[in-house]
């Protein structure tokens, strides 16, 4: 327990009529605390159990159907572990996380992620295993279907991480790691995000789809506008890293995306 309550935890008094000079007003010592804690006098929350419940009751009022059920009758504790142990000490927040997010199929059907990460450009679905219902109970079909859904996402668009129960419980910094590789590249970890609207977005999907550097012609041409309009997109894009520099010397001719994001877009959906 950290040192009282003043550290972001919330603290909720269980007996009536104990003295008003111990609410989390006037925060306790960790001593005090700690002592009132064990007698049941008081309930202590984390702040990652708070933003938990909140988060989850947001899910739920958003969600309808299966993935409703799936977020209130289906025990969830592999999931809640990762949470824990993984995306809070990394973000210290849900945002752009939604959980069992439903996501059609190419057969018309519909699959669920344990967590879909959706922050531009990434579709990133994690999904924790666990050894029995996964490797030690899965017949030839469930197991053959496991692999053909995680191609068809892959071939939609999307970034599939599965991680076992093991890894998240016993080693989950190996797994900070490879989300810091993944999502850290792009948007920085505890840093904004470049910033994109609706054109932006327009004109890097036409530079992932030519698969070249673009012009402000092809820009213009893609989007119909002028071609000082153009030109101050492209620039401006320049600056935030999503673009640089091809061709030409006294005049910029052609841009191409930056190298370093490159492989992000490639997996973006190209409309």
């Amino acid at each position: 327990m950290g040192s009282g309550a003043g550290r972001g935890y919330e603290v909720k008094l269980r007996k009536k009529d104990f003295s008003a000079k111990h609410a989390p007003s006037n925060p306790l010592g960790e001593t005090a605390l700690f002592a009132l804690y064990t007698k049941g006098w008081v309930s202590v929350k984390s702040p990652f159990d708070r933003e938990l419940e909140l988060y989850l009751e947001k899910q739920i009022a958003e969600s309808t159907g299966e993935r409703r059920r799936r977020l209130t009758e289906v025990n969830r504790h592999a999931e809640t572990l990762f949470l824990r142990k993984v995306w809070w000490p990394m973000f210290g927040n849900f945002d752009y996380l939604h959980a069992e997010w439903e996501v059609p199929d190419l057969w018309k059907g519909v699959r669920f992620l344990d967590f879909a990460y959706l922050r531009y450009p990434l579709r990133v679905g994690i999904e924790i295993e666990g050894f029995g219902p996964h490797a030690r109970y899965a017949d030839r079909g469930k197991f053959a279907d496991d692999h053909l859904r995680a191609a068809a996402l892959t071939a939609e668009g999307w970034i599939i991480l599965r991680f076992s129960y093991d890894t998240v419980n016993e080693h989950p910094e190996r797994i900070r790691q490879l989300l810091t590789l993944l999502i850290g590249r792009w948007t920085g970890i505890g840093e904004q995000a470049p910033l994109l609207d609706e054109l932006d977005k327009k004109i890097v999907r036409l530079a992932v789809k030519l698969q070249r550097p673009i012009t402000p012609r092809q820009v213009c041409e893609m989007a119909g506008i002028c071609a000082q309009t153009a030109r101050r997109r492209l620039k401006a894009l320049t600056e935030k890293r999503v673009f640089r520099p091809h061709g030409g010397v006294t005049r910029i001719r052609s841009y191409e995306l930056c190298t370093e994001n490159e492989r992000m877009f490639q997996w973006m959906y190209v409309e």
